[in-house]
């Protein structure tokens, strides 16, 4: 195992979370809407003149960047409350020598993870 920090990791740029957050494979339903999305698009494509097509293109380039930066929000919000919310339970309400407090902090921890992977791939469907 690696015994890198996560912050040394961080720092050296060996970890891209845009990058690692993705859709499994094996989701069915991901794997219909892109489906979908390549049949409208060659649909789509094959009624517009090139000129329309280059545009219809353009935007959804633009939708497509738009998308990154509302899932970028997302996670810097996430991020920031989780990181928030650690330093105020570790400040005020964690007693080091207390396990339940503990388990109780690692599942708002949980939580707070859970809650952002829902928005982000809410955002890629």
């Amino acid at each position: 195992m690696d015994k890198t920090t996560l912050l040394k990791r961080l720092y050296d740029g060996e970890i891209y979370p845009g990058e690692a957050i993705t859709v499994s494979e094996t989701d069915q339903e991901y794997i219909n809407l892109r489906n979908n999305i390549s049949s409208e698009t060659e649909y789509f494509q094959a009624l517009l003149s090139p000129a329309d097509w280059k545009r219809f293109e353009q935007l959804d380039d633009m939708k497509d960047e738009s998308t990154l930066a509302y899932a970028f929000e997302n996670f810097s919000y996430g991020f920031r409350l989780g990181v928030n919310l650690m330093m105020e339970l570790s400040r005020n309400n964690v007693p080091q020598n207390k396990p339940d407090n503990i388990v109780g902090f690692t599942s708002i921890i949980k939580y707070i993870i859970i809650m952002q992977i829902i928005y982000i791939r809410r955002e890629r469907i």
